[in-house]
């Protein structure tokens, strides 16, 4: 059992009432998107909180168990994530070291009130107001999720087709994403998050945050109260899925450019939960996808108080050569442009683990090195992913 449906499904046929902390697509593996750093949204997303021990069979055969799961019959196991001695869970994580056949995860008990939230905001550069109060309240524990922050093109990709917008060659405008951040209500930025707990905690919550959003000229946030068992109902896929209830209807937005001929790369740097920080990711990586004659598509995720990860959805049509190759340029220009700017890759796509990699060269790549030694001493033959994480065994280096 790994994909998020699946879990989701055992979970309400066992009449258990605890939330899972689910990917924006249900389909996703609950093991291997864990092991990739994925982000999900509930409590248990914060700082990627829900994977805990794990079993592993190594590559010499030999079947490991991570944390306290070293000791036979150990009852802390799957809730006590540290080990005595050296703890190597972090080791199967976005490494090429195991196999995990087995991962404890998480839940989340079901709180009496869920609402989901959302904050708009009109001009493009509130966005550093967005993230510096958003920093605040996730610090003192008001916002205690994974919030997003999404742009109007990828909000609007979602609920509408590129046709609808703009026909011509070359990226929207700005005064055609001010038209549809105006039709489509959703603002230039828009943020959707949640509070789970007792009702009149949520209450006071939520005018703390409605009174610091709306410091914001023009800012605006609501939501709707619901108890846990109206989650599966909500008509919006977000408030679903930041209730724990897996769906697949974020997936259109990868239809914006050749619907269901569409293509996507993710460019994904971390960065410090600062305004700053956030306009000057969005002015370089908007540069430079515009410039590739593509839609700067981008959603901001917190995955703590303190950093968070510009999502970059590099979307094209893959019927189009010329999109396709501009599209695949423009992610490596992406990769080493931010890098220089000090900001790097939390989780490279596939065609670019090599390239983000050597983007992490402190010391001469001493931590490339490191984790080749380590492959080595694992996996001498290089049996498992090759080259994964840009980890190659030495018969491949």
């Amino acid at each position: 059992m790994s994909a998020g449906f699946d879990l989701y499904e055992a979970i309400t046929a066992g009449g258990h009432r605890l939330m899972l902390s689910c990917a924006d697509l249900g389909w996703g593996s609950v093991i291997g998107n864990s092991l990739d750093n994925g982000i999900t949204y509930l409590p248990t997303g914060v700082d990627f909180g829900a994977p805990c021990g794990m079993e592993v069979v190594l590559p010499n055969g030999e079947l490991l168990r991570t944390g306290m799961g070293a000791m036979e019959g150990n009852k802390a196991w799957h809730v006590y994530r540290r080990s005595l001695g050296p703890s190597h869970d972090q080791l199967f994580m976005q490494s090429n070291y195991g196999i995990v056949t087995k991962m404890g995860v998480w839940l989340t008990p079901m709180p009496e009130c869920y609402m989901p939230l959302w904050l708009r905001v009109w001009r493009d550069d509130d966005l550093a107001a967005v993230i510096d109060t958003l920093r605040t309240l996730m610090l003192d524990g008001t916002i205690r999720m994974v919030p997003q922050v999404m742009n109007t093109v990828v909000l609007g990709s979602v609920f509408s087709t590129r046709d609808q917008w703009w026909t011509e060659p070359g990226p929207i405008p700005d005064d055609v994403i001010d038209r549809m951040a105006r039709e489509l209500e959703i603002g230039r930025w828009m943020m959707r998050f949640a509070l789970y707990d007792d009702e009149a905690i949520v209450d006071v919550k939520f005018a703390k945050i409605k009174n610091a959003f709306e410091r914001i000229e023009g800012a605006e946030v609501w939501g709707t109260k619901h108890t846990p068992e109206e989650i599966p109902s909500l008509e919006h896929p977000a408030e679903r899925i930041q209730g724990g209830v897996p769906n697949l209807e974020w997936n259109a937005m990868t239809a914006w450019y050749g619907g269901e001929e569409g293509g996507h790369i993710g460019f994904s740097p971390a960065a410090p939960m600062t305004g700053a920080d956030a306009v000057r990711l969005r002015d370089l990586l908007r540069r430079m996808v515009e410039d590739a004659g593509l839609d700067y598509i981008a959603a901001l995720l917190p995955v703590s108080a303190r950093s968070f990860v510009h999502i970059t959805m590099v979307i094209f049509d893959t019927k189009s050569e010329d999109q396709t190759r501009a599209a695949y340029d423009v992610a490596k220009k992406l990769v080493v442009e931010s890098a220089k700017q000090g900001y790097g890759e939390y989780r490279a796509h596939l065609d670019f683990m090599d390239l983000a990699t050597e983007q992490y060269a402190f010391n001469g790549g001493v931590q490339r090195r490191f984790n080749e030694t380590i492959k080595d001493a694992l996996d001498p033959n290089g049996i498992l992913s090759p080259g994964k994480q840009g980890i190659w065994p030495k018969g491949m280096r």
